[in-house]
């Protein structure tokens, strides 16, 4: 369940919702994080900067719209929004490193050429 004592969404929830978005806008850019990962690359999150306005209640649908904002040598930053019936639920600004044995590494080109735009998806919460 993916509600808290006051019968809403559980604040720590979200993150893995902005998880669940950023995997699929990747996918849909034709990245495979498995593949990536049997190669030795794993992302990790070394900033994130998120502001919770309105409460979603379990069973809500969810709107998650993933951008790439910015494309480093080893990093990605991404702004996700998630919302419902257009009402603006959580706002978040997340900086992911590509790491390799444990250290930053280059993004490969499959990454390096990300658009940066925006990709939405839905979920129930």
């Amino acid at each position: 369940m993916d509600g808290d004592g006051g019968g809403v969404v559980h604040y720590s929830n979200y993150l893995r919702f902005m998880e669940i978005g950023r995997i699929d806008m990747l996918d849909d850019h034709g990245i495979d994080l498995y593949e990536l990962k049997s190669k030795g690359y794993f992302f990790a999150i070394t900033k994130l900067d998120i502001n919770y306005m309105v409460a979603a209640k379990p069973g809500d649908t969810i709107e998650i719209a993933t951008s790439v904002t910015r494309l480093k040598r080893a990093s990605i930053d991404f702004r996700q929004r998630m919302s419902r019936d257009d009402q603006l639920l959580v706002e978040a600004y997340i900086t992911m490193v590509l790491l390799k044995d444990n250290r930053p590494t280059k993004l490969p080109d499959v990454l390096n050429k990300l658009p940066l735009l925006s990709q939405t998806g839905q979920l129930s919460a």
